[in-house]
């Protein structure tokens, strides 16, 4: 569905056009077999092509982009931050492109995966059509078989958790219940959000994780057998609500708006928060493996990571003591603490650890 109105449909295997709100139909590009489409949140079109691999056409300028080093793929989805998770077929992988464009592997050693779609929890969902199973996938690529199914060829989730399939040689939907989740409204990064749960019994504590960390939620009375949240998420995403280890359904986290800027085609966003003296005082470190831009936050012992492409926090890292400068790379930030500690964050844990001890640190470099 195009987030602007109307959906588009793929017609003789070669063409996708689109059906706007009142029934026009248009052309809007010729693919190689194209097997899938989506749409992003900004209209941009996503298409995956059995001889041509993965190609986004850009809303408003009509541009092309082809992403190479797949191999006949056969779906595709597009999560509520721009990540598009791809059922790359003969390659037996689950891969993702980021916002920014570099593509890795989400999970491999699949058995010919013939279809993605996100479900309201967060996971990825894939049937694997080659071991004829219906798998689920977490952020971090650890795979549960959810269900055994006749050659699966399609699936869809529901916003309660509901997954349904299409299976070879049979003319039925198949329907899989795998958990009970509330369905909430999105929110907006940096906005206050609220939320209704339906439950018999007080959740007690309840937090929000999108498995880098952790938000705290506020919960108040708001009827019989009913709850009201509120938070404040720091950064777009799938954020998953938790009241203690019973999980109540995900939120969508859209970004935050950009701020007004001095720079003329430039944007601000938020960083370290503050607006008068002492004033957060920060430094910068890019990681040229990944591309990825770090900051710290000096009062608020925190490191950021932050998308090149939107400028939009991804990550938010908790230390123990106060950076003052950092460098990233060789899979982790060094953070100079101008004491005797220089610590170690692994990129991939969010894990802190003392590095290096001795001397009296202030500047640090990769």
């Amino acid at each position: 569905v195009d987030p602007r109105g109307g959906f588009g449909i793929v017609h003789g295997e070669r063409w996708v056009r689109h059906i706007d709100p009142f029934g026009t139909i248009t052309t809007v590009a010729e693919f190689q077999q194209p097997t899938a489409l989506a749409y992003d949140s900004r209209g941009n079109l996503w298409v995956s092509e059995l001889l041509g691999g993965v190609k986004r056409r850009d809303a408003a300028t009509g541009a092309v982009t082809t992403y190479a080093g797949f191999n006949r793929p056969h779906g595709l989805a597009v999560a509520a931050d721009g990540t598009v998770y791809v059922a790359d077929t003969f390659n037996n992988r689950i891969q993702r492109i980021s916002p920014g464009g570099s593509v890795t592997t989400l999970a491999d050693g699949i058995n010919q995966p013939n279809d993605v779609a996100l479900g309201p929890d967060g996971n990825i969902y894939s049937t694997e059509w080659g071991s004829s199973r219906i798998l689920r996938f977490t952020p971090t690529g650890v795979a549960t078989r959810i269900a055994d199914s006749t050659r699966p060829s399609s699936v869809a989730v529901g916003a309660d958790g509901m997954v349904y399939v299409t299976e070879e040689r049979r003319g039925a939907v198949r329907r899989i219940r795998v958990a009970s989740l509330a369905a909430f409204k999105p929110a907006r990064a940096g906005t206050a959000w609220t939320g209704t749960l339906v439950s018999k019994r007080r959740p007690g504590t309840v937090t929000a994780r999108n498995g880098v960390t952790s938000q705290a939620v506020a919960v108040r009375r708001g009827g019989r057998n009913r709850y009201r949240l509120r938070a404040v998420f720091p950064f777009s995403g799938r954020w998953q609500l938790l009241a203690s280890r019973r999980r109540l359904g995900v939120v969508s986290v859209r970004p935050a708006p950009a701020l007004a800027s001095a720079l003329p085609t430039a944007q601000a966003f938020r960083l370290c928060g503050g607006t008068g003296p002492p004033y957060p005082q920060y430094a910068l470190s890019r990681d040229p493996g990944t591309g990825a831009l770090w900051a710290s936050c000096r009062q608020q012992a925190r490191l950021h990571r932050i998308s090149p492409a939107s400028g939009e926090t991804r990550a938010i890292l908790r230390l123990t003591s106060t950076p003052f400068s950092i460098a990233a790379g060789l899979g982790a930030v060094w953070s100079a603490e101008r004491s005797p500690v220089v610590s170690r964050i692994d990129m991939r844990t969010g894990r802190s650890g003392t590095a290096v001890t001795g001397g009296e640190f202030a500047y640090i470099w990769t």
